[in-house]
């Protein structure tokens, strides 16, 4: 809801009376988040085990709050553990990135952070089987300057090659 009614908007129209703007709605979201998963905290305690990680769908669900709010930095934060959760397939990752690419705009949009947290999505979708991106002309640009900014793959130990006979 918060991303139709940001788009709306975004495009000049008006939000009816009766729906919240798109920035309480978001801080809502976040709210309703927090309190699932410090309640799952809660009852793993009591029962004595390791609390549940997050399920993907509501790290991807964090993600888009953060982008509703425009805290760029957070929400590429949340979006490098989305990408790295379980559950986070090819699918997912792709429905995402193109609910940010098509309604928030982000790739287009001014600020080159919301790029940003599109480049970490798409880069991880990448690596799953059956993940694909599409770039349109407009969001090139922004996708490069994106990728430039980020450390996408690590060196780990010596990479050399050795012989070994």
């Amino acid at each position: 809801m918060a991303a139709l009614s940001a788009r709306l908007l975004k495009n000049g129209g008006a939000v009816p009376s009766h729906v919240d703007a798109p920035a309480d709605i978001a801080t809502e979201v976040l709210k309703a988040l927090q309190q699932t998963w410090d309640a799952r905290r809660a009852e793993a305690i009591s029962a004595g085990t390791l609390p549940q990680s997050p399920y993907a769908f509501e790290l991807a669900t964090k993600v888009e709050a953060l982008v509703a709010l425009r805290p760029f930095t957070e929400a590429r934060n949340a979006a490098e553990i989305y990408v790295e959760a379980e559950g986070s397939d090819a699918f997912e990752l792709g429905s995402t990135e193109r609910q940010l690419r098509e309604l928030w705009e982000l790739d287009t949009d001014p600020d080159p952070n919301a790029a940003r947290v599109l480049a970490i999505i798409r880069a991880k979708l990448l690596t799953r089987q059956g993940g694909a991106v599409s770039i349109a002309p407009e969001g090139i640009k922004g996708a490069v300057n994106a990728a430039s900014d980020l450390t996408l793959e690590a060196k780990l130990g010596n990479t050399d090659s050795v012989t070994l006979a």
